[in-house]
């Protein structure tokens, strides 16, 4: 990952397996100090990173999309 360039980076599992948990840790590694839950009723959450290189973490559950 470098910073100032956008990275995506796709999980894709059971329920259950540890997809948000991986994400949690993630993000706090990138210095996101919010408690990071899975956003499944809204699909996306953004947060600040301030205490990082990079600027922005988006959080997209897209598990009832369709197509």
């Amino acid at each position: 990952m470098q910073p100032g360039q956008a990275t995506i980076l796709t999980l894709s599992g059971e329920l259950g397996s540890g997809k948000t948990t991986f994400v949690q840790g993630l993000a706090n590694g990138l210095g996101l100090a919010h408690r990071l839950v899975s956003p499944t009723f809204i699909m996306v959450k953004h947060y600040p990173l301030t205490n990082s290189k990079f600027k922005l973490f988006f959080h997209l559950d897209l598990y009832r999309v369709q197509s």
